[in-house]
């Protein structure tokens, strides 16, 4: 196999202690607005109404993906290190085909960029076609480790960070009542196998509904007392897994990412307790934990790969 010269890792990097991002950040997003074949339980979402990343202009982004980019705003320098600023690419309501295209297309410009995030917001399929933990995209379902085996093999990925957050509702827990379809999400260690082993990878995965973070308007607790929600307040609440992920980097924005996660499920527990307090119908029932599987051989910053200087090798 040959190597472009892009593709060489230079030995000081490799050395290295820490990932160090020597080009700017890849940014995927990649959002389903709807489940397949309805428009129940569709997704909230939020106009950008700024140029400060100019493929998001004027774009209505899922409530998620609008957090975290705010967040990716502010924490950005401007002025002489414009040319790293993090780069965006949405993907709306994309079909399998276009998945393919996409990753068949980053095999190439990857040595464009010195790390990935990849952000998925979209709904469980549970349904039998789904082998493993699947997602859907707009013409059917897409198991997670069917999208990052896809790029697995690619030279101008390698020993550069790759993060994966994935938002994928599970429905049945909008339910009014428990909907049993086997063992419960987070349970099965079939899934945990199912996800690949190779380096320099740290996924997330919630299945925790975006919807269960909105504001209940009058809802009665056990205790008999009405909690009633602020007026518009809907529309600025993300899910509890991005709520918790910038909460916690904007407390210790300079912890490496990996100790960061048992902060932020504690953070995702703590919102689910309060969430049950609110409701009676949930307050006995299973809300499973966002799942981390890490590949890291290095210690990610976070703020460090979205705001990097450019760095003179030796």
């Amino acid at each position: 196999m040959s190597f472009a010269e892009s593709d060489v890792i230079p030995e000081v990097d490799y050395e290295s202690s820490e990932y160090v991002a020597r080009k700017r950040c890849l940014i995927t997003l990649i959002s389903l607005e709807s489940p397949i074949g309805t428009k129940k339980d569709k997704k909230i979402k939020q106009e950008v109404n700024d140029n400060f990343f100019q493929t998001l202009e004027r774009e209505d982004i899922d409530i998620d993906l609008f957090y975290f980019k705010t967040y990716v705003q502010s924490i950005t320098i401007p002025g002489p290190s414009e040319w790293m600023k993090p780069e965006f690419e949405l993907l709306r309501n994309p079909t399998i085909e276009k998945i393919d295209t996409f990753v068949n297309d980053l095999q190439s410009k990857a040595n464009n960029y010195g790390s990935f995030m990849f952000f998925i917001n979209s709904y469980l399929d549970n349904s039998p076609r789904a082998q493993g933990l699947a997602f859907q995209l707009h013409d059917g379902p897409m198991t997670l480790d069917d999208f990052i085996n896809k790029m697995k093999a690619f030279p101008s990925m390698a020993l550069k960070p790759k993060i994966f957050l994935v938002q994928a509702d599970d429905r049945a827990l909008l339910e009014p009542k428990p909907i049993i379809k086997g063992a419960p999400m987070g349970k099965e260690p079939t899934i945990m196998k199912k996800i690949p082993t190779d380096a320099d990878r740290l996924v997330i995965v919630s299945t925790i509904p975006q919807g269960l973070s909105l504001p209940k308007q009058n809802t009665r607790t056990e205790r008999g007392s009405v909690v009633t929600s602020p007026d518009g307040d809907e529309r600025t609440k993300a899910s509890f897994l991005m709520q918790a992920f910038i909460e916690v980097l904007k407390e210790k924005p300079n912890k490496d990412l990996l100790r960061l996660t048992p902060s932020i499920l504690c953070r995702v527990e703590q919102k689910i307790e309060a969430f049950k307090a609110t409701d009676p119908e949930y307050q006995k029932r299973e809300i499973p934990l966002p799942l981390v599987m890490s590949t890291l051989t290095k210690k990610v910053f976070l703020n460090k790969l979205v705001q990097q200087q450019p760095t003179v090798m030796p």
